[in-house]
């Protein structure tokens, strides 16, 4: 496999392979994380915030204080 370049830009190109494997197409989103020295490029599908679900144990306090605060928007 040969390896991509950075651009000046910062730029990198998903090589041709990898985009099909994981289902990168254009226009796609895509995360960056790191982890232990090593950069992850992920792609944010459907299922990508699933596993993030729960993570602030709120309870459904946040979602509950984000609707009351936009139907208080609407009335204004």
């Amino acid at each position: 496999m040969k390896y991509p370049v950075v651009s000046e830009g910062g730029r990198v190109v998903i090589p041709a392979m990898l985009r099909k494997k994981y289902r990168i197409r254009k226009g796609m989103r895509v995360a960056f994380r790191e982890e232990v020295g090593k950069l992850i490029i992920e792609p944010i599908g459907k299922g990508y915030f699933d596993r993030f679900a729960g993570i602030l144990e709120t309870k459904g306090k946040a979602v509950g204080a984000l609707l009351s605060d936009r139907r208080r928007e609407r009335e204004l």
